[in-house]
């Protein structure tokens, strides 16, 4: 059985996350081969293998499946995690088929220096990102940016001066909520 695993940090709308380019490009892939496999899409961190679709897949694998993925990253983010999470599953005769690069992975010595390689560069550049984030909140600290939510009164003022000119759906939708919280602002 051939299963596709696609993974984003967040559902969340703001964050602008979306699986549509993984499944694209896995869809692609067995499209052209004429697998139809089963799918499995996680939103949660790759840092953590405590995910509900990751704990799914792997308690269906058997030996003789295969997981495509369409980048490493989207497997696992930790090289320690992901050498495990590996391991084990070539160890049950299961491989890991990743697209960017087209790289597959089981248990020769190749494919462990291979996989162990990449795992690394992808927590690299997992590490880096959040450094370059913790990096760009400070310095806009430091130039008095105020960051974070705004407060519920300061919403409150926003919400009941936009209701002056804009229905109660069009500013949940401006402002990327539901009319629930709109009213509950006007009522308090």
């Amino acid at each position: 059985m051939i299963y596709c695993y696609l993974r984003v940090s967040s559902r969340k709308s703001t964050d602008r996350q979306s699986t549509e380019s993984q499944r694209a490009a896995l869809q692609s892939y067995c499209d052209h081969r004429r697998i139809r496999p089963r799918w499995f899409e996680d939103y949660a961190t790759g840092r953590n293998l405590r995910r509900q679709q990751l704990s799914k897949l792997l308690e269906q694998v058997q030996d003789g499946d295969t997981i495509l993925v369409s980048d490493l990253s989207r497997f696992s983010r930790s090289v320690k995690d992901t050498l495990a999470l590996v391991e084990k599953l070539t160890k049950s005769g299961v491989i890991l088929t990743c697209l960017n690069p087209s790289l597959t992975f089981d248990q020769t010595a190749m494919s462990k220096f291979t996989l162990t390689l990449f795992a690394a560069l992808s927590e690299l550049e997992s590490s880096w990102k959040g450094e370059r984030i913790k990096n760009g909140l400070q310095i806009a600290r430091d130039s008095g940016k105020r960051l974070g939510r705004l407060p519920d009164h300061a919403k409150r003022q926003q919400v009941k001066a936009m209701r002056k000119t804009m229905s109660v759906i069009q500013i949940s939708k401006t402002l990327n909520v539901s009319p629930q919280a709109i009213y509950y602002l006007l009522a308090s």
